[in-house]
């Protein structure tokens, strides 16, 4: 089978692409162990306010689900800073500006696989602060969200209403 469709090469079921003038741009990414799938700055944002855990929003530490996360806190509002933020993130991917919903606030487990791969070495620069906000909310803390505290190396808790540092994926 063919490789290529009118030039333009195959992609996987389920990606996202925006093609125009012969570029095409694969706008999911998915890979936290991929350099290229984070946005090129922090910004510092609160995850949202002290209200309880959430309907729907994962408790679960070991799941690449940012991206489910993020629609349910999207949804429910900008007071959902962090989510809301990278939710509508325009950052130029391919010198092409994504449709909204394409970046995402990562999960505890993309933002530690990150983290882990710029520690093996295979990026640098992406994590540079000590702590990252996650999208996934702590189980038992209703006021609380998983974050990689880096320097500890180890997962901590931080407040809804407190700003921590953002990274979104794609």
């Amino acid at each position: 089978p063919s490789s290529t469709v009118q030039g333009l090469p195959l992609i996987a079921v389920g990606t996202t692409t925006h093609s125009g003038g012969g570029a095409q741009v694969i706008w999911a990414c998915g890979d936290p162990t991929n350099v290229e799938c984070w946005s090129s700055n922090d910004v510092n944002k609160v995850w949202g306010p002290a209200n309880g855990t959430l309907a729907g929003v994962s408790t679960d530490m070991t799941v690449y689900n940012g991206k489910e996360n993020t629609e349910i806190l999207y949804n429910l509002g900008d007071i959902y800073e962090a989510a809301y933020y990278c939710y509508k993130l325009t950052e130029t991917v391919e010198g092409q500006v994504p449709p909204e919903g394409k970046w995402y606030l990562p999960s505890y487990a993309e933002l530690l696989a990150g983290w882990q791969a710029q520690q093996d070495g295979e990026f640098s620069g992406v994590f540079i602060n000590n702590a990252y906000v996650s999208s996934t909310e702590v189980l038992n803390g209703p006021n609380s969200f998983w974050v990689w505290l880096a320097q500890q190396q180890a997962p901590g808790q931080g407040y809804k209403p407190a700003a921590n540092n953002v990274r979104c994926l794609r």
